[in-house]
């Protein structure tokens, strides 16, 4: 299995037997079902199987990039990020295990319902990613076991959500392969693209050069001097913060965020503002310590005011922007540069390689030197039957995935607003259907209902 120079799996523009041809150097050794058996556990009320011995030992032997797949982090999102809502407390945990009893893969599922549809949906917070825990010794074994028992597991009125998933990861990639190979009714789209910055300099010497080559990069950093002398502007790193110091800083990040374009946001997603929120990165910062994964808060101040902050994970030589914001009043300061040079810097001095930057604001992102790679995906597994079959297609169309973003937008806004919208010429809709006026049939109808839920 080969990796680039940045220890990130990207793999070619090949077909898809042809990328699972090179990760698995061509086929597996023996027979899956010889070798790796698959148990689903339960769990109920927002709560993992008493597993945490087996997962830390599969954690312990699992690569770098799946280091954040901690039963503590599952655990915190379980309890206090996906609770209420349409979150049912439902939890399933596929355990693969070898014939010899070790633990070779985890993957755990958290139950959405939607009316009479359940979607049992990869858990953990949308980002940076979702994934699951492999071993790399069998690494395609694992994979398929998994595919083949998400494919037979659920049945009418039950949908799997596969994302959104990183396929540069070899056991994601292998995962939806079988998937896709086993069944016709997976779907499969693009979410939007990734930006990494990635072949850093090595060291801070390079990182300096690097800096100066840049009118840009130069004179931000210049400003950043002026600042610091000027206004008593300084950046603070916490590293792996627990206690009252986490306390502190978590209501820190809750100050800014509140200052923020993001709390005015139509749209806007704030990530420090529930206690439920907090207590996720209380629960995991105190109980979760691990050599292999490192969370930072990078934290400006301006005398002793907060105004801005970068929450980053670090995993081998992959740094993950988690979540970064500025207060509004500092907004020509360019902070977010500040922040982005400070902790890159840190990066480079303990052998980071690759910085992702995440989804959104891909100009701004490639300034500071990212690049665009499609290498994200979201997938459902649709329920049996030639209607999942025949929705699956419906899903993987552009056509009528414009469609069914219409009927999504007709429950939030309204039919007026979805007629002045057509009228305007700001949306493609031919029809509208919704509800129980397409059919009777519950079952159909928990189909649509999917498909507007994955558009």
């Amino acid at each position: 299995m080969s990796t680039d120079v940045n220890g990130l799996y990207y793999l070619p523009g090949a077909s898809s037997t042809a990328r699972v041809a090179e990760l698995t150097n061509g086929t597996p050794t023996a027979d899956t079902n010889t070798i790796v058996t698959v148990a689903v556990l339960e769990g109920g009320d927002g709560a993992l199987p008493d597993i945490r011995d087996d997962w830390q030992r599969c954690l312990a032997a699992a690569p770098d990039h799946q280091q954040l797949f901690s039963f503590e982090y599952f655990s915190a999102w379980l309890r206090y990020e996906a609770r209420g809502g349409r979150f049912s407390g439902e939890t399933r945990v596929l355990v693969a295990r070898h014939r010899d009893g070790e633990v070779l893969g985890i993957l755990p599922l958290a139950c959405k319902r939607y009316g009479l549809l359940r979607i049992w949906m990869l858990a953990g917070p949308y980002e940076p990613l979702r994934g699951f825990l492999c071993h790399p010794r069998l690494i395609h074994e694992v994979s398929e076991a998994f595919a083949r028992k998400l494919v037979s597991m659920h049945i009418w009125l039950q949908a799997v959500r596969i994302g959104p998933v990183d396929i540069s990861f070899p056991e994601v990639a292998l995962l939806l392969e079988h998937m896709k190979r086993l069944t016709g009714r997976l779907a499969s789209f693009e979410t939007p693209a990734a930006v990494y910055a990635t072949g850093l300099p090595t060291t801070v010497a390079q990182f300096e050069e690097w800096v100066r080559a840049s009118k840009a990069r130069s004179r931000i950093a210049s400003r950043q001097r002026r600042l610091e002398r000027d206004e008593g502007l300084r950046i603070e790193r916490y590293a792996n913060p627990g206690g009252e110091l986490l306390g502190r800083i978590l209501e820190e990040c809750r100050l800014v965020e509140s200052r923020s374009w993001l709390a005015t946001a139509a749209d806007g997603r704030l990530r420090f503002t529930t206690e439920e929120q907090l207590s996720f990165w209380r629960h995991l910062c105190d109980r979760d310590a691990s050599a292999r994964r490192d969370v930072d808060f990078w934290v400006v101040y301006s005398g002793e005011k907060p105004v801005a902050f970068d929450l980053v994970i670090t995993l081998g030589v992959v740094r993950y922007l988690y979540a970064g914001q500025y207060d509004q009043d500092y907004s020509k300061h360019g902070l977010g540069w500040m922040l982005y040079m400070a902790y890159t810097r840190e990066g480079i001095e303990r052998g980071v390689r690759t910085i992702d930057m995440g989804t959104g604001s891909v100009e701004y992102k490639q300034q500071a030197g990212g690049a665009v790679f499609d290498v994200r995906r979201d997938s459902c597994l649709l329920p049996g039957g030639v209607l999942g079959t025949a929705a699956a297609k419906v899903l993987a169309s552009d056509r009528w995935r414009r469609l069914l973003r219409g009927i999504r937008d007709w429950r939030r806004i309204g039919l007026a607003g979805i007629l002045a919208a057509v009228a305007s010429r700001q949306a493609e809709m031919g029809v509208i259907i919704a509800g129980d006026d397409v059919v009777a049939a519950p079952v159909l109808f928990a189909m649509l209902q999917t498909l507007v839920v994955m558009a």
